[in-house]
């Protein structure tokens, strides 16, 4: 199987979900993702898919776009924060279809994490719209980090987690788990996954610890 027959399968599988937006419509973005992908790559040039860009509403486009040209990404899954919302990733793809592959809002600000539930209402309506193609980045465990100070933990079996694996669940979009392999927290992913197992979940720096001494189960880059 050629390259480009396996990058168009993976798109399929992932942004061909159940939809309330015509078919028509959504067919067409996914040939616009596609042909970026064909054109990378009859140009020899192996087509980078960054699916964890947050958007605070102060990114440069144009220097985005330069950058992502200089570095082979074609396509970016850009989740809005909290104060721009979800649509915001409507915005930007309607501007630049064949850059940015909308996402629901990301949940790593105030609402997500005091499960506030207009919050995670508007989640649920955004998600059952159709007019996504993955959920955002949730946190549950967060350490600072050298770009913000949170230092967070959101069980991943919490409430609001739930709604959030229901989701994935029930549409087949996938979301992105913001989470630590630490000896503690592993078995919180594990229940959630044996109570859904039709969610699909993006475990992001899986390979990375943060916390070594909390770790001894689960062999891990030590950063």
């Amino acid at each position: 199987m050629t390259i480009i027959k396996r990058l168009c399968i993976l798109l399929v599988v992932i942004l061909f979900m159940p939809s309330l937006a015509s078919a028509l419509d959504r067919q067409d973005q996914i040939k616009i993702f596609v042909k970026k992908l064909r054109s990378m790559i009859e140009k020899n040039i192996l087509p980078i898919i960054d699916v964890e860009f947050h958007h605070n509403g102060k990114v440069e486009v144009e220097r985005l776009i330069s950058r992502m040209d200089d570095n082979g990404v074609a396509l970016i899954w850009l989740g809005p924060n909290e104060k721009l919302g979800s649509i915001e990733s409507l915005k930007m793809n309607e501007q630049f279809p064949d850059r940015f592959v909308p996402l629901t809002v990301h949940g790593d600000g105030k609402g997500w994490h005091s499960s506030d539930k207009g919050f995670l209402d508007d989640l649920a309506r955004d998600v059952r719209s159709g007019k996504y193609y993955a959920m955002g980045e949730f946190e549950a465990r967060h350490y600072p980090s050298n770009t913000n100070n949170r230092d967070v933990h959101m069980q991943v079996d919490s409430e609001a987690m739930q709604v959030v694996f229901g989701l994935s669940a029930e549409t087949g979009l996938p979301f992105l788990l913001h989470h630590e392999a630490e000896d503690a927290l592993l078995p919180e992913l594990e229940r959630m996954l044996l109570k859904y197992p039709k969610a699909k979940v993006i475990w992001c720096h899986v390979g990375r610890n943060r916390n070594a001494a909390h770790g001894k189960n689960f062999a891990m880059l030590q950063l």
